[in-house]
């Protein structure tokens, strides 16, 4: 399954705007404009969101939906499952510029619990991991964190890496249904819904305002 839509931002769609033809085009450009795009998709958004939600049938859960306006493309290093599995739409290899990367995870129990890590760069082109958790177990939550690059799985021993992770599941728990993080040039911002079957998970990636 194709699990990213919309069609990427790239130099090129840029070219075609009246306000950047015989420009100069860098990350930033490219990243400010996927960031006002994000609103013209809310349609094609929900019939994805509703399309999901029926593939999902009984199968509780939650639908994770995640945007890029970094400029450059996400791509994927790691995740993590307390609670649950990735279903039917897994998570996505890349999330190019301006494009919204979804899957769907899995209840065990009666609870979805994770996080998943994307790299992609700071307006300044340095690299950085983004990390979305999300707590699909009453009362949902939502949290995030931007980390320099290899934070989460750098040849680390199996204990740090599960103390890092706990670290962030002692956070995901006192946090609530949002989060904002901005670390060096880079801005995350998550929201989850209060829908006990099958919530809404909804990160953004982008650059400070």
């Amino acid at each position: 399954m194709e699990c990213a839509i919309g069609d990427p931002i790239t130099d090129e769609t840029l070219q075609e705007m009246k306000e950047y033809k015989g420009k100069s085009i860098t990350l930033k450009e490219r990243a400010r404009v996927a960031l006002k795009m994000k609103s013209s998709r809310q349609v094609q958004l929900r019939k994805l969101v509703e399309k999901l939600k029926e593939q999902a049938g009984g199968v509780g859960g939650t639908v994770c939906l995640i945007y890029n306006a970094t400029g450059d493309d996400l791509n994927l290093i790691t995740s993590r499952d307390w609670s649950g599995q990735f279903g039917f739409a897994p998570y996505p290899p890349i999330i190019e510029n301006g494009q919204w990367g979804f899957f769907f995870h899995e209840k065990e129990g009666n609870s979805s619990i994770g996080a998943v890590v994307y790299r992609g760069k700071t307006a300044a082109g340095e690299e950085r991991d983004w990390m979305q958790a999300w707590r699909n177990q009453k009362p949902n939550k939502a949290y995030c964190e931007i980390r320099e690059a290899w934070h989460w799985n750098n040849n680390k021993t199996p204990w740090n890496i599960s103390y890092t992770w706990g670290i962030v599941r002692d956070k995901l728990n006192d946090s609530r249904c949002s989060n904002v993080e901005t670390q060096g040039g880079a801005t995350s911002t998550v929201i989850i819904g209060n829908d006990s079957t099958c919530p809404i998970f909804e990160a953004t990636l982008r650059h400070p305002s």
